[in-house]
């Protein structure tokens, strides 16, 4: 995630609430997923709850 967006991600300090607020794709496996940070499993598409 930090490698893919080094300038909204911090690592060290991100919180729950950034990643809402900046609509990151690591907000729901789904997003994730559709973004490329992770790899399709099985009935990905109904994990879409926000974190």
């Amino acid at each position: 995630m930090q490698a893919k967006y080094p300038e909204q991600v911090d690592l060290k300090t991100i919180t729950k609430e950034e990643i809402i607020s900046k609509n990151l794709p690591c907000r729901s496996v789904k997003a994730a997923i559709e973004d490329g940070l992770l790899t399709p499993i099985e009935s990905w598409e109904f994990l879409d709850h926000i974190i």
